[in-house]
């Protein structure tokens, strides 16, 4: 499949993502092609609206929507060695940009994995901790269960509790009839 170029922006269009003129069928960006809908069958663009003898009073020169203050010369409007020349010059600034942009890009993912980098390892000695306090954990379940004496000590000292507890209901007294007043000491 071959690649298309822009004929406003000079970059390369999406072969999935673009904007057909039905008239000529040359392939625009969505974005720059003025009054595109991707629902509309039946889209010309501005070269196929546009009368001829307006097309000649018409600058030649695009704003790239993606790289603000970057104009790209329609190849087709001029063809003299200074305006290559100035076509070449904006595409070197260009490239330049990207490049920056690259780099600064290339040093943020260094950073941003040098900190998964320490994240990993601090995940990595939670998870031995982790795994350290389940297997106490399980070791003091399995000597509480393996051993009858503790099992039978436990079930002798709830025994003992409960009939202290019985007890001491048993000695409750519950006095009734005698009238209370307000500050009275009750206990003597």
């Amino acid at each position: 499949m071959p690649n298309y170029k822009c004929p406003l922006c000079a970059k390369f269009v999406s072969f999935s993502d673009n904007a057909k003129c039905t008239k000529c069928g040359r392939i625009f960006h969505p974005d720059c092609a003025k009054g595109y809908d991707p629902k509309c069958q039946n889209w010309l663009c501005h070269t196929c609206t546009t009368p001829p003898a307006a097309l000649k009073t018409t600058n030649a020169a695009y704003k790239s929507p993606g790289s603000p203050g970057v104009t790209f010369m329609d190849a087709s409007a001029t063809s003299s060695p200074s305006s290559l020349t100035e076509e070449m010059r904006l595409l070197r600034e260009a490239i330049t940009t990207v490049c920056t942009e690259m780099k600064s890009l290339r040093e943020e993912v260094v950073k941003l994995n040098s900190v998964i980098g320490e994240v990993n390892k601090r995940m990595d000695t939670v998870e031995l901790r982790v795994t350290a306090v389940e297997e106490k954990l399980n070791a003091h379940a399995t000597a509480r269960a393996q051993d009858p004496a503790v099992t039978e000590l436990i079930a002798q000292l709830k025994s003992e509790l409960n009939d202290r507890e019985q007890e001491n209901l048993l000695n409750d007294i519950q006095i009734a009839g005698l009238p209370e007043t307000s500050g009275a000491v009750l206990i003597l």
